[in-house]
């Protein structure tokens, strides 16, 4: 694998490949970090009030309040704990070193924080650039795309823009290019699973418990193809990484 994301040559048919392997070789894992984490989220999103027709107000009340602060301060946590476990897990197994789900998540929760921070002053920044101009707020998003990665895996800290930054120069279009079929790729995978979902909701609308297990069961296979999709962008960071960097394997691992 890593002699493949050696090439400066890869292509996006290599990401996918790795990707998959990876995907499968590692599922027990990734199907921990979908039940510690995605299983909390989806379970308390169904006590979040929704509008029950098109242009109906929500009267939010103390408790409503609540849990949606609840909600998102997990999904936060736990969302950012789970991404940088799910980069862990697949450099080291680019390198051929095994790591469970729990030494993954170990290693994730002491840069949770500093994730979090770079992450909010980059959407910002992009926030910035997209308000004042879209051109700029793509170009910055390229730019920036790999901070997470580079937290994860290279201990950046804030030199995760620069990081980041450093990848994609010189080669933007080439980068953004790959960004754009992976995410067209991935775009149909989610369409083709929102359309099972919408599908078998329908087939059971009389059956409000049948529709609220569905949801759940669907919501974790959605949940699983997003893991993938994270693998597949670590391949596309590895990829740039060894070519421009050629870290070593014990700096790497």
């Amino acid at each position: 694998m890593q002699q493949t994301l050696q090439k400066a040559n890869a292509e996006v048919g290599d990401y996918f490949d790795l990707g998959w392997t990876i995907f499968k070789e590692n599922i027990s894992t990734f199907a921990t970090f979908t039940l510690i984490v995605n299983l909390p989220l989806i379970v308390i999103s169904q006590f979040i009030p929704q509008p029950e027709t098109p242009g109906e107000t929500i009267e939010f009340t103390s408790s409503n309040i609540t849990i949606l602060v609840v909600f998102y301060i997990l999904a936060i946590v736990l969302g950012t704990m789970s991404a940088l476990a799910t980069h862990i897990v697949s450099e080291r197994a680019v390198l051929g070193q095994s790591i469970d789900a729990k030494t993954a998540l170990q290693l994730a929760v002491p840069k949770i924080a500093i994730t979090v921070v770079v992450s909010l002053v980059a959407s910002l920044i992009i926030g910035v650039g997209t308000v004042l101009l879209v051109v700029p707020g793509i170009y910055l998003a390229v730019n920036l795309a790999f901070i997470g990665q580079a937290i994860a895996l290279r201990d950046c800290g804030f030199n995760a823009f620069q990081y980041s930054r450093n990848l994609v120069k010189g080669q933007w279009w080439k980068v953004f290019g790959r960004f754009l079929i992976i995410g067209i790729g991935f775009l149909i995978i989610f369409i083709v699973l929102g359309f099972i979902v919408g599908f078998l909701v329908g087939i059971f609308a009389a059956f409000p418990i049948v529709q609220l297990v569905l949801n759940v069961l669907l919501s974790l296979v959605i949940a699983l193809a997003g893991y993938f999709m994270s693998v597949v962008y670590t391949m596309l960071f590895l990829n740039l990484d060894y070519v421009r960097n050629a870290p070593t394997p014990e700096v790497a691992a």
